[in-house]
């Protein structure tokens, strides 16, 4: 016999019972910080397309970023970074390098809660959630999302012993 799914309304719709709808606001924190005069100069990041962000240097075949680093923000292991003006392209990027590297002070920079990670990045790499990104960023030329407006998109959170078994899951692979 197949199990029923007990499913409740939300304003995002039905959802398991047992889950909740979050704002991305109130699941993460924006980070702020910038490099410190007495710092060994961080690497420099580009968030990319794929949700990734990578190292800079070693992915564009000429320098993309800034002369002087000292006003860029710091992106610490596991902690995320957009561009607000290249949202709509899907570049919200995690720092999965073992070291803190940095980003343009254009960039928003933001941490979700410690079991979220994994959960939150592959929830930015459906479909459904880049149309929907897509769809209320602004600007006629470059199309544009800033981070208040971003924290307030609505997420849909398991509970905690399903974010916990996931995470046993994809730390595997």
């Amino acid at each position: 016999k197949e199990k029923q799914l007990n499913l409740i309304d939300s304003n995002l719709g039905k959802i398991p019972k047992g889950w909740s709808v979050k704002k991305i606001g109130d699941i993460s924190i924006k980070q702020k910080a910038k490099i410190k005069d007495d710092m060994k100069t961080p690497r420099v990041f580009s968030a990319i397309k794929t949700g990734e962000l990578v190292l800079s240097d070693e992915y564009f075949s000429k320098k993309v970023y800034s002369k002087s680093i000292k006003n860029y923000y710091l992106v610490d292991k596991f902690t995320f970074a957009y561009n607000p003006s290249r949202i709509n392209i899907g570049s919200i990027g995690l720092n999965c390098f073992d070291f803190c590297g940095a980003v343009s002070p254009a960039y928003n920079v933001f941490k979700v809660e410690k079991h979220l990670i994994w959960f939150f990045q592959e929830w930015l790499r459906l479909n459904s959630t880049r149309k929907y990104i897509n769809s209320i960023c602004f600007g006629s030329v470059r199309q544009s999302l800033d981070h208040s407006a971003f924290e307030q998109i609505s997420i849909v959170i398991p509970p905690r012993e399903i974010i916990d078994n996931f995470n046993k899951i994809y730390e595997k692979y």
